[in-house]
């Protein structure tokens, strides 16, 4: 494997691991906004 292509693995790692906080994010704001109007 070249450093390249080890740099491409680790981006895209990177990359879905940045996307799964980014929706785990949204759903937490949701939710808090959900219990509000509940409230």
């Amino acid at each position: 494997m070249t450093r390249e292509q080890a740099y491409e693995l680790i981006i895209e790692r990177l990359y879905k691991l940045e996307t799964h906080w980014l929706y785990f994010i949204v759903a937490l704001i949701l939710d808090k906004e959900k219990e509000e109007k509940k409230g």
